[in-house]
């Protein structure tokens, strides 16, 4: 979840008051029964997902049924419900910047240049797309003509698969 923005560094004082609210709701409403299971059933219809993927990839013909369905199918589990209730009310964890100087080896990163839920010029985008490149002298980035699934999001699918298997190549020792 996104409960981060409610405290971050990174999010306007409007923002927070704003996300902070929605998230309050949010909590509220999901902690009755009869309104987690309507709204869970709202979220996860195939007309629903079809449309939020619709909305986060460049090249809208890779959001097939075969796309649909694979993030349909685990909703079926009897436990889907409850995993939902507390991915969006729980604790949203440490945020990427807080332990990012743990990570030793070289990182490759792949940006969508669309990305609608991590913009590269904002937020978390800005983190990772600037301040972590600066610092971080063995952090490479490449930012491809999609949205939020470079590596799947149509013709820039073959872009990342070609960037990353040729990194890799030059970061692996032969």
């Amino acid at each position: 979840n996104n409960k981060f923005i409610v405290t971050d560094i990174r999010t306007p004082a409007l923002g927070k008051v704003i996300f902070g609210a929605i998230f309050g709701l949010l909590d509220i409403l999901l902690s009755i029964d009869a309104f987690a299971n309507w709204f869970f059933e709202k979220i996860k219809s195939s007309e629903n997902v079809a449309n939020v993927l619709k909305g986060v990839y460049v090249d809208k013909s890779s959001v097939d049924d075969d796309l649909v369905l694979s993030i349909l199918k685990p909703a079926d589990d009897p436990n889907a419900l409850n995993a939902f209730v507390k991915i969006l009310t729980g604790d949203p964890g440490t945020t990427p910047d807080k332990f990012m100087a743990q990570v030793t080896q070289p990182m490759l990163l792949v940006w969508g240049d669309e990305d609608p839920f991590t913009p590269i010029a904002a937020g978390y985008g800005t983190y990772f797309t600037k301040e972590l490149l600066e610092s971080r002298p063995d952090t490479e980035l490449v930012v491809v003509n999609a949205g939020h699934c470079p590596h799947d999001d149509g013709a820039a699918a073959v872009d990342v698969n070609k960037v990353v298997r040729a990194w890799l190549a030059r970061v692996s020792p032969a």
